[in-house]
């Protein structure tokens, strides 16, 4: 059974944190003690961008309402399990993909469900930006929407870049850092993360984008399952073009506009989180771990972990008690 929280037992509460035009404000808040575990880091930089992070887990299946009372622009970043929004005032229902990001927009009037599943972890990052801000950074308005209703417009559904996740998993790594400090990197982190998500917005707008029927869509994640499957022999792109009957310019092409990264890109991506995965349970080591997921020289393996999750493999693996995201 779904516990319903309504927008007077939380949102009321809470809306204060999330205003992009308010005063510059940091901290955390722990809620909802009754359902979970749940954390909310917040930072306002007092220009016009906010940032927040809602991690944790609930006991039960929960749903969370909110509204929004004033039109307000946002890119979100899902790093942890997959959720649901449930917009209100047409239920419709949003699935937030774990490693995607969105620009969106909610309008005054906005109502609202995020629904969770019990027992599961969730890192949902978070940054609202003051409208004449955001307005005055897109180049083109013109790309159609994912999702529209009268409250609620979606724009993009892109994969979380490599850039993307090193400077997320590094503001979270900000909350080691003492106060004066914290200010100083969160909110370099901040400005480096707005402009490189929205610089790879508008560049992907600027190049040309080729047409995919429902053939070269299923070919396509065909070609993304046989990279999943086979991490450490993978085929070389021409062989993987005739696996899926397509051929390389498609599929290159085509991958990168279907996943938002190039075909080695992402299989670089799954490989660094299987052997994160292989190391937090410590019971291989670094070099075992990079030669299972397909890397032949622990020193590049190593100096990629780094970059991508911000922390170095072995730290991982003598610390495997701690979660990293």
């Amino acid at each position: 059974m779904c516990r319903n929280i309504s927008t007077n037992e939380f949102w009321d509460s809470m809306k204060e944190i999330y205003v992009p035009n308010g005063k510059r404000t940091i901290g955390n808040i722990h809620i909802l003690k009754d359902y979970g575990n749940i954390n909310i880091n917040h930072f306002n930089t007092g220009s016009g961008i906010n940032y927040s992070c809602f991690t944790g887990n609930f006991n039960q299946d929960v749903a969370i309402e909110g509204k929004c009372y004033s039109d307000s622009s946002f890119l979100r970043f899902n790093t942890g399990n997959k959720m649901s929004l449930q917009d209100i005032n047409n239920n419709e229902k949003i699935q937030l993909d774990i490693d995607k990001c969105w620009q969106g927009k909610e309008y005054s009037g906005y109502e609202g469900k995020c629904l969770y599943t019990k027992n599961k972890y969730y890192i949902c990052h978070s940054i609202r930006l003051e409208e004449e801000l955001f307005s005055s950074l897109i180049q083109d308005r013109s790309s159609p929407s994912i999702s529209k209703s009268e409250y609620l417009s979606l724009k993009f559904n892109n994969h979380i870049s490599m850039q993307q996740k090193t400077i997320l998993n590094n503001i979270i790594l900000s909350n080691n850092l003492t106060d004066k400090l914290k200010n100083i990197y969160l909110e370099s982190k901040l400005l480096d993360l707005v402009y490189t998500t929205i610089n790879e917005s508008n560049k992907k707008k600027q190049n040309s984008t080729i047409h995919l029927n429902n053939e070269d869509i299923k070919s396509l994640q065909k070609a993304n399952n046989i990279l999943l499957n086979d991490l450490i022999n993978p085929p070389s792109l021409k062989e993987l073009a005739r696996m899926v009957a397509t051929n390389e310019f498609k599929l290159k092409k085509g991958f990168k506009q279907l996943f938002g990264d190039t075909v080695y890109g992402l299989l670089q991506k799954y490989r660094l989180e299987e052997a994160k995965i292989l190391l937090e349970k410590n019971e291989i080591s670094v070099g075992e771990a990079a030669n299972l997921v397909g890397y032949k020289s622990v020193g590049h393996f190593s100096k990629i972990f780094k970059e991508y999750f911000g922390i170095l493999a072995v730290q991982v693996k003598h610390n495997s008690k701690i979660i990293y995201y």
